[in-house]
C-alpha cells in the first residue's frame, strides 16, 4: 500500500497566449521567485529549460521564474491520466469569439492563460498519487511586478463529482476586469474515492499556495477572494473557517488559507444535511472561528436539501453586519446558469468587490459591462456544454 499523504508542489506548468496567428509568439514574461533559502515545498522556481518553442518557461521545484505568456508547449505528468492541458493555440480548437480573449475590446492585449500543478495528493481510488491543477487567467496587458488582487474558484458538485470547467467563463471575466483569476481542481469521490475533508484540505492547499506563491503569480497576497457554488461555497467558507483542522500533512500552517473575502452562492452551509462530518460545517464553525467579509447568493425557491434558504439567511444573519445575504426570487439551485441570472449574480459579486477595495472602476457601470461580456466570458449552461465539447472535456479528458 502505498503512502497515503500529499505534498504541495510545483512540478509542471503550462503557458498560453491564445493567438492562433503564424506571426511568432511574444517573448514570454517573467515573474522573480521568492528570495532564495525559502522553503521550496510549494515554490514556483527556477527552471532553466526553454520550451520547443523557446517562448515559455516551466517552472518546477528548481527554477527561478515562471511565464505569463506564450505557447502552450508541455505535457501534464503522465502519473495522471485524467490530467490534461488548455491548448488555445491548436489549430481547430480556438477562432473567433470562441476565443478566450479580453471579454470585452477586442483592441486590447488578449488575456494569459497558465496551468500549475499546485498540489500532489493521494487518490484513494486509484491508490496513487494524482496532480491537482490551478487553472490560471491574467488580466490583458498584465504586469506582474503591479500585483493584482487574485479571485479563486471552488465548483460544486457535492464533493463527490463536478469540473473546474464550471467556473473558467468567470476566470475569462474576473482577468477581464483586472484580476488574476484561479479555477483549481480538488478531489472529489467520483474521480479519486476522497472523502469530504480531503476535499476541504485541498481548497486549504489552494489558497495557500496562491499565498506562499504570490510574488511569483503577480498577485496582492492581502487580496485574495475565495468564490464558491453549492459544495464549493462549503469549501470557500472553510478556508476561512476551518482553522488547522483538516490541514493536509505537508502544508505550511504559518500561511494562512483565510480569504479577504468570500462569495458564495447558494452554499452547502450544514454539512450533516449532505452525511458529511460536522467539522465540516461553516453553521458549527462560525461560532469559533472568525469569518471574514462575506456575501451570500441563495434562490428563495432552492429544493435541494442540503442548501435550504432558511439555513443560508440564519447564517448570515448569524454574522451581524459582515455579510450580505442577497434573495434570488423564485430560484431554484444552480440559478447561475441562467443568463439573467448570472448577469446579476457577477454584477453584485463584482460591484461588491469594488465597494470592499478589492476590484476596481466604476460601480455604475458595472451592470453594462456585464452584460457586453462575450460569450465565452458568460457562465450560461449552453456556454459550458460548447467549452466542453470544444475542448474535450466531455469525454472525460480536459480540467479534471
Amino acid at each position: 500500500m502505498r503512502a497515503r499523504f500529499a505534498i504541495v508542489a510545483m512540478t509542471t506548468a503550462v503557458a498560453c497566449s491564445q493567438s492562433p496567428e503564424a506571426a511568432a509568439p511574444p517573448e514570454a514574461k517573467t515573474v522573480k521567485s521568492p528570495p532564495a533559502g525559502s522553503s521550496p515545498q510549494g515554490d514556483i522556481e527556477a527552471d532553466p529549460r526553454q520550451s520547443e518553442a523557446g517562448n515559455a518557461q516551466r517552472p518546477t521545484t528548481t527554477g527561478e521564474s515562471i511565464a505569463t505568456t506564450g505557447p502552450v508547449t508541455s505535457s501534464p505528468p503522465a502519473a495522471d491520466p485524467h490530467a490534461s492541458r488548455l491548448d488555445f493555440t491548436s489549430e481547430g480548437q480556438c477562432s473567433g469569439a470562441t476565443c478566450p480573449d479580453d471579454c470585452f475590446d477586442a483592441g486590447r492585449p488578449r488575456l494569459g492563460h497558465a496551468i500549475f500543478d499546485y498540489k500532489i495528493a493521494y487518490a484513494r481510488s486509484r491508490d496513487s498519487m494524482v496532480h491537482l491543477r490551478a487553472f490560471v487567467s491574467y488580466p490583458p496587458g498584465f504586469d506582474p511586478a503591479a500585483p493584482a488582487p487574485a479571485i479563486a474558484f471552488f465548483h460544486g458538485g457535492g464533493l463527490t463529482e463536478g469540473k473546474p470547467i464550471a467556473w473558467m467563463p468567470a476566470t475569462f471575466y474576473f482577468a477581464s476586469r483586472g484580476y488574476v483569476a484561479v479555477t483549481f481542481q480538488y478531489r472529489i469521490t467520483s474521480l479519486h474515492g476522497s472523502v469530504p475533508a480531503e476535499s476541504v484540505a485541498d481548497a486549504k492547499s489552494a489558497m495557500r499556495w496562491l499565498r506562499k506563491n504570490a510574488a511569483a503569480l503577480g498577485v496582492a497576497p492581502d487580496a485574495i477572494v475565495a468564490v464558491g457554488e453549492s459544495a464549493g461555497g462549503l469549501l470557500a467558507i472553510d478556508t476561512a473557517l476551518n482553522g488547522s483542522a483538516n490541514d493536509e500533512r505537508g502544508d505550511d500552517a504559518a500561511i494562512s488559507s483565510a480569504p479577504a473575502l468570500v462569495a458564495a452562492l447558494y452554499p452547502m452551509l450544514d454539512a450533516s444535511l449532505g452525511g458529511f462530518p460536522a467539522d465540516l460545517s461553516p453553521t458549527a464553525l462560525l461560532a469559533a472561528g472568525r469569518m471574514p467579509p462575506m456575501i451570500l447568493l441563495q434562490g428563495d425557491a432552492d429544493t435541494l436539501p442540503v442548501t435550504p434558504p432558511a439555513v443560508a439567511s440564519a447564517f448570515c444573519a448569524a454574522q451581524g453586519g459582515g455579510c450580505v445575504y442577497v434573495n434570488f426570487p423564485a430560484q431554484n439551485h444552480g440559478f447561475i446558469a441562467l443568463t439573467e441570472q448570472h448577469q446579476r449574480a457577477l454584477t453584485l459579486i463584482d460591484t461588491h468587490l469594488v465597494n470592499a477595495r478589492i476590484g476596481g472602476g466604476d460601480i455604475a457601470a458595472i451592470p453594462a459591462i456585464v452584460k457586453a461580456a462575450k460569450p465565452h466570458c458568460q457562465m450560461t449552461g449552453a456556454n459550458l456544454q460548447t467549452l466542453d465539447a470544444q475542448y474535450g472535456f466531455a469525454n472525460g479528458g480536459g480540467i479534471w
